[in-house]
């Protein structure tokens, strides 16, 4: 792990420890919130298509447009009764 970025395999332990939170429950790979930060896979790099990919900080215009998603997830998950 370099500054900004995160290996899949350490997301997916923070998640599994309910330390981080993917912004589309039950997808291996989905933007994540870690310690009040977005992470992501760039969808442009080589291996962004690999479950393996890396994780990077996302931005402020991102992180911004992501927060605005998962306010409503979260509100499309408390009308399912968060089986979405």
């Amino acid at each position: 792990m370099t500054l900004g970025s995160m290996s899949a395999a350490a997301m997916r332990d923070l998640v599994e420890a309910g330390e981080a939170k993917p912004l589309l429950t039950g997808f291996d790979v989905s933007p994540t919130l870690y310690a009040g930060q977005w992470w992501y896979v760039p969808s442009g790099s080589d291996d962004a298509a690999d479950d393996d990919a890396d994780y990077v900080l996302a931005g402020p215009d991102m992180s911004a447009q992501l927060d605005r998603l998962r306010v409503r997830t979260d509100r499309i998950d408390a009308v399912a009764g968060g089986s979405a």
